[in-house]
């Protein structure tokens, strides 16, 4: 029971790693050529950054191995014995060889342990060295071989006769130190969907062309030679002769050395190549690749053109199917580019021209003005920091069709505000390996649609937090390697980093974790995305800011105040002649003077039918509270005039003056408003209310008359009923607060 257990957790162990073994080998593939939109970004990367493994995948394995069902347990893997170090499925092993074993596994002794009916095998890691005749005998129905990275130096001529007289067969054996291929080595089956030499470093010219010679009058859909010591002083159409009837679809040779590409270097190949790599040439044809008439895909590399040989042009505008050309354009003498007509082009990968970019930018403007196809632009290594800022939005900005772009490893340090603008459809932005210093605001407004952002590897002081903020999409975030200051500043993008990464809405994966704080040094081992500052340190300007307020505010309040005196000089003094009547400063009372009438009302003529018919009435008969009034109608007639008025207004509470025009001219006012200021002072008491009867210009009063209706109690007559009432409402209280004590 616990051998079965174990067993059984063998086995799961195996099947998790042999699946993350077909993971690899998937992402480590070439692409082929793309047919949609995701697929046309995510080349855009540096190879560097895809290939997870320094081996390099031919197109077409990529092909088989997505078109392949996943790997199940059967029974067949319990019949066999199969060691833990494969998993096998209906017709797929997988082998890995295990590490630190004692006794290597030899491919005879591994061969007999796995079903002999399977149709794809895949080795890796182990030792074969030599690989002999019929080893593969058993497997009649093997169509799929992959040997990687197995230390094989030499092969047989007959080992993989059980290809005999086979249609459609993949063979890969790439990463191993292959030195002599006997012809016929590969002359058994009758057509190869792909075969792959990867990376045999001392394969050599000689050894290629015995294999070419094997595939004369064979179909071949693709064939990889990338990395294999081939070293041709002239590339002419008799290498490739003998795949003249191959129909060859794809073609990958990058990595060698040529001298000179001939202008007939593809003749035999020209109606079928849809794919080709080619790289480390020192001069090329001019119409050299314009014969390729259904060349779709394009890639070339290390043109280490040579001042001694005549310049190089390369005119690619006939190519009118290509839809991916990358060109690695790293050369000590510029080349004669000619790609502005290529319209149909959807990924344009323009890199390390270093200075000689200033050269090709007129085409590459060109090609972006008028291809509408082109999606996914690359121009890393090409010193665009060294360009103002308006032509380097005239490279980029307004492209709205691109969603993927790359300036990496372009030395800029700062990027213009009009540099991404318009870029509404941009998926993938990748900045890494510049100088930036800071991510201003609105430099990535228009990006909302942008799901991988890099910016790792460069000088990042400071991002302005709004530019993330807006990209609702964002799935994918660089940041290491940057400069960080950890200050206030900084905390909007602080916090949208933490919330971003507690948040169960929207899951981001960010490269952010173990990025330290460059600056300030206090917080140089702090995150960036949780460091602590004190609230004081981000508050200081606040506080300056408010002390500056506040003094300032004093120095203003002081300068209006002096202002203000000089100009109520005179208010001043009347209230301090009532300050002093009513603290009987300087005064004395009337003692023991008996109070008769609540207000003693002075009116002109004109207002004597108010006074009778509406005072009186509201006052003196009021249902609420009855007021008595002096007037001169009511005074004494026998005595003189002034006397009686002394003594009605000795006598009253309260003084009214009915203040209209007719009043304040009459002279007998003037006694009036005396006695009443006398009195004022005699009683140490407000007692004066204006009743406002009409609008009078302040020309036509006294000066004394005017400090009275401005500093005493002063009720405005209204001809409308409602403002009527409130104020016979406010002059009842008014007198009624003394009558009431």
């Amino acid at each position: 029971m616990i051998q079965s257990i174990q067993y059984m957790f063998k086995r799961i162990i195996m099947e998790y790693k042999m699946k993350l073994v077909m993971i690899l080998l998937i992402t480590t593939a070439t692409l082929s050529t793309l047919e949609t939109t995701e697929a046309s970004v995510r080349d855009v990367y540096d190879d560097d950054i895809l290939h997870t493994t320094s081996y390099q995948m031919p197109l077409e394995i990529e092909d088989e191995i997505i078109n392949h069902d996943a790997i199940s347990k059967t029974n067949a893997s319990v019949e066999k014995n199969i060691p833990d170090f494969c998993q096998c499925g209906n017709t797929d092993c997988v082998c890995i060889a295990p590490a630190n074993v004692t006794q290597p596994w030899t491919l005879h002794q591994l061969l007999e342990t796995l079903p002999n009916n399977i149709s794809l095998l895949s080795l890796s890691g182990f030792t074969f060295g030599l690989l002999k005749n019929e080893t593969f005998r058993d497997f009649s129905n093997l169509r799929r071989l992959f040997i990687s990275n197995c230390s094989v130096f030499a092969i047989e001529v007959d080992t993989f006769k059980s290809f005999q007289n086979m249609d459609n067969v993949g063979l890969d054996l790439g990463m191993n130190n292959i030195t002599n291929i006997v012809p016929g080595t590969f002359s058994h089956a009758r057509s190869w969907s792909f075969l792959s030499f990867n990376k045999n470093y001392n394969l050599g010219r000689d050894n290629v062309q015995n294999i070419l010679h094997d595939l004369e009058n064979k179909r071949v859909n693709s064939l990889s030679v990338v990395a294999c010591g081939i070293v041709i002083e002239t590339l002419d159409k008799s290498f490739y002769e003998a795949l003249i009837m191959s129909g060859l679809d794809r073609l990958q040779m990058h990595g060698n050395t040529i001298r000179t590409i001939s202008k007939d270097a593809f003749e035999p190949v020209k109606s079928s190549l849809t794919v080709l790599s080619i790289s480390n040439f020192m001069y090329v044809a001019e119409d050299a690749f314009n014969i390729l008439t259904k060349l779709k895909f394009l890639k070339l590399g290390g043109m280490q053109a040579s001042s001694l040989l005549l310049k190089m042009t390369l005119d690619l505008n006939k190519l009118q199917y290509l839809t991916q050309l990358r060109l690695n354009m790293f050369s000590l003498q510029p080349v004669n580019l000619e790609i502005g007509n290529l319209t149909t082009l959807r990924l344009l990968r323009l890199i390390y021209a270093n200075s000689n970019f200033d050269g090709y930018r007129g085409q590459v403007i060109r090609l972006l003005d008028t291809s509408s196809d082109l999606k996914s632009v690359d121009f890393s290594g090409n010193l665009l920091f060294q360009y103002p800022e308006e032509e380097l939005c005239q490279l980029v900005s307004g492209r709205s069709n691109l969603t993927s772009l790359s300036l990496t490893d372009n030395y800029i340090s700062k990027l213009p505000l009009c540099t991404f603008r318009g870029l509404y459809k941009l998926r993938i932005l990748l900045l890494k390996k510049n100088r930036l210093v800071s991510i201003q605001k609105d430099l990535f407004k228009d990006l909302y649609s942008l799901k991988h952002l890099d910016i790792s590897q460069n000088a990042i002081i400071f991002i302005d937090a709004s530019n993330v903020e807006q990209m609702t999409a964002l799935s994918r975030l660089y940041l290491r390697e940057n400069a960080f200051d950890c200050n206030c500043d900084l905390r909007p993008f602080r916090d949208w980093l933490s919330q971003t990464e507690k948040s169960k809405r929207r899951k981001i994966l960010v490269n952010y974790q173990g990025e330290m704080c460059f600056k300030p040094l206090a917080r140089k081992h702090e995150f960036v995305h949780n460091f602590t500052i004190p609230w004081i340190e981000c508050n200081s300007g606040f506080i300056m800011i408010t002390s500056l307020v506040t003094i300032g505010s004093i120095l203003f309040c002081a300068t209006i105040t002096v202002v203000l005196l000089k100009h109520f000089w005179k208010d001043i003094l009347y209230k301090k002649m009532v300050y002093k009547a009513r603290k009987h400063i300087g005064y004395s009372p009337i003692q023991d003077v008996p109070i008769e009438h609540d207000a003693f009302v002075s009116y002109h003529s004109e207002k004597q039918l108010w006074i009778e018919r509406d005072l009186c009435t509201q006052l003196e008969d009021g249902e609420d509270i009855k007021f008595n009034l002096m007037f001169d109608n009511r005074m004494n007639l026998g005595e003189s005039i002034f006397t009686s008025m002394g003594q009605a207004i000795h006598t009253s509470r309260n003084i009214l003056f009915v203040a209209s025009r007719g009043w304040v001219a009459a002279a007998m006012n003037q006694l009036e408003v005396d006695m009443a200021l006398l009195k004022m002072v005699d009683d140490h008491r407000d007692m004066i209310i204006v009743l406002l009867m009409e609008h009078i210009p302040k020309a036509e009063m006294s000066e004394k008359l005017r400090m009275i209706m401005k500093h005493n109690t002063c009720f405005k007559w209204s001809d409308n009923e409602r403002q009527q009432a409130r104020f016979w409402r406010d002059l009842k209280l008014e007198l009624g607060k003394h009558h009431m004590d």
